[in-house]
């Protein structure tokens, strides 16, 4: 089951803006990805609504390469700060997919991610599944 609300915390070296993946494992098909953006705080708080919103575009856009996650979601959620190769690579990936429903401001905030993203190691994350 989807968590009601995902929280990611951020010990170290951070700075708001900073984009975390998680990755979502699911039993069968391919896993789903999230990208968060770091408050002041160094958080960074989720709910199922959104979580689900982003997996169905994903499951409705690519049809064939994603399960339900309702159903196939295995309870492991695993996190890592992106790196700026693969901020850009995110970014570059709009021209590829042009129709997806990318969330409000995404590539704003993945622009500022890209000038802020600390070189390796200098920030720990953890994730906090509630409900």
């Amino acid at each position: 089951m989807i968590p009601e609300k995902v929280i990611v915390t951020a010990i170290g070296n951070f700075r708001s803006g900073l984009a975390i993946c998680l990755k979502f494992s699911m039993s069968k098909k391919n896993d789903y990805y999230y990208i968060v953006f770091l408050n002041e705080e160094g958080k960074a708080e989720i709910n199922t609504g959104d979580l689900l919103r982003s997996f169905d575009a994903d499951r409705n856009f690519f049809l064939m390469d994603y399960v339900d996650p309702r159903a196939a979601f295995t309870g492991q959620i695993e996190a890592h700060v992106l790196s700026k190769e693969e901020i850009a690579k995110s970014i570059d990936a709009r021209n590829i997919f042009k129709k997806f429903p990318y969330p409000e401001n995404y590539f704003e905030n993945l622009n500022t991610a890209l000038v802020i993203a600390p070189d390796e190691g200098k920030v720990t994350i953890s994730v906090e599944k509630i409900g």
